[in-house]
């Protein structure tokens, strides 16, 4: 069984008084054994100014509340991604909790020193004055 996160974002020019981070955490609740599961998380910060970005995580709990899989998610307002996870896990439920914020383009440099994908997303989450989004989800692995 392999997971993979799909991310999709927009910068939308929706009410203009609206400001802030809006996040969706999509997960199929059962898929048959061998199928690869699809995360999706959906994005959009209306009136957001271009190259504000989204930084998230998708957290994956097993059924005893350990963390399995982290999929740290950074994102221009525009654009699409995909993160690949092909672990194996036993049958159980388990839970997907998605983390995330925004950072408009003057507060990017909030970022400097960190070294790869998931901290920078740790940093942003830290440290953003913009709203910030969780969700969680649980799911269930069919055995055979």
């Amino acid at each position: 069984m392999g997971v993979g996160v799909a991310a999709t974002c927009f910068a939308s020019a929706a009410d203009p008084l609206h400001h802030a981070l809006e996040a969706t955490l999509s997960v199929p609740f059962v898929v048959p054994t061998g199928i690869a599961r699809d995360f999706l998380v959906q994005a959009e910060f209306p009136g957001s100014p271009v190259r504000t970005q989204l930084f998230g995580k998708v957290v994956v709990r097993d059924p005893s509340g350990v963390v399995i899989s982290t999929q740290p998610l950074e994102l221009n307002l525009v654009q699409s991604a995909r993160a690949a996870n092909t672990l194996r896990w036993p049958p159980g439920f388990y839970t997907a909790t998605l983390e995330a914020t925004a950072l408009e383009p003057w507060l990017l440099g909030r970022l400097a020193g960190a070294d790869n994908a998931l901290e920078r997303v740790n940093q942003a989450l830290a440290s953003s004055p913009n709203a910030r989004v969780e969700q969680v989800r649980d799911f269930l692995l069919a055995g055979n």
